[in-house]
């Protein structure tokens, strides 16, 4: 189950879900085109986001691998590089104490320093290549609203200031539908499990993205989420809610890992592999 909530939580960072008039729909399309096409000319960005989950469970207090009632606070704080793909990011998170990662992604490979570890580890080639098809697969935030491009219809945009912001809000078979295809459109096969989704019920979602008028760069993005995972007898529901914000466009530069990192970095053991 434990797992299970995991891949959930992955699923649910990239979960971009896209209602209105034909006049309010035909200036949607134009600016998701326009938004998709500066995404598609984007060499790097910064993102910073934070999210916050609380899980409850019907289990007996006490017996739950999961901290039930107590939020779990995620803030990860990224430079994005897309050709060819890398990224350094810093994660925290605070879960009855903070821990703490520095990770950086390359031709390189894959590099992780947990603040617990002295030194830095190198990833096995098994979580590269899971890597590699995730990043083929998302590429930039705006890029994401393609795979969503079918349910353009569900939107609502209004205009703020300098501002675009799309919206959704629903809950029921209408958003499990979108997840479904979401899911299928945007991640590589084997990263979940084939029955996940049976399992798993989102209860409701509301859903706010902001675009700068001018550049078409996405600038805001806000998610609250609730769903519920039931498995062997148990249900856990989970309420999410994360917002992440956008800077520093095409002004990242080249990422390299610093040579030392490389040098002195430990191999990690395959997946598979049992110590």
């Amino acid at each position: 189950m434990k797992k299970r909530i995991a891949l959930i939580g992955l699923l649910a960072m990239t979960i971009v879900l896209a209602a209105c008039s034909a006049e309010e729909a035909q200036e949607l399309e134009e600016v998701f085109s326009k938004a998709t096409e500066a995404s598609e000319n984007l060499d790097n960005f910064a993102m910073e986001v934070v999210s916050e989950q609380t899980f409850e469970t019907d289990v007996e207090e006490g017996s739950s691998p999961l901290p039930t009632g107590v939020p779990i606070t995620t803030t990860l704080d990224s430079e994005i590089q897309m050709d060819p793909m890398a990224f350094h990011q810093t994660i925290e998170m605070d879960m009855m104490g903070n821990t703490e990662m520095e990770q950086y992604y390359t031709e390189e490979g894959l590099f992780i320093k947990p603040s617990e570890q002295e030194g830095w580890l190198k990833a096995p080639e098994e979580m590269m290549e899971q890597l590699n098809a995730l990043s083929s697969k998302q590429q930039t935030p705006v890029e994401q609203l393609k795979q969503v491009e079918d349910y353009i219809d569900e939107f609502n945009m209004e205009t703020e200031d300098s501002n675009y912001v799309l919206s959704f809000s629903s809950s029921g078979e209408d958003v499990q539908k979108m997840l479904e295809d979401t899911m299928s459109d945007m991640l590589p096969e084997g990263i979940f499990p084939e029955d996940m989704m049976e399992s798993v019920t989102i209860n409701s979602i509301n859903y706010e993205y902001t675009i700068d008028k001018e550049s078409y760069y996405p600038k805001h993005m806000v998610v609250d989420m609730n769903m519920t995972i039931e498995q062997d007898g148990e249900k856990v529901t989970i309420d999410q809610s994360m917002e992440g914000s956008y800077s520093k466009f095409n002004e990242v530069g080249e990422i390299t890992v610093p040579e030392e990192v490389i040098q002195n970095a430990q191999e990690m053991p395959d997946l598979g592999q049992t110590p």
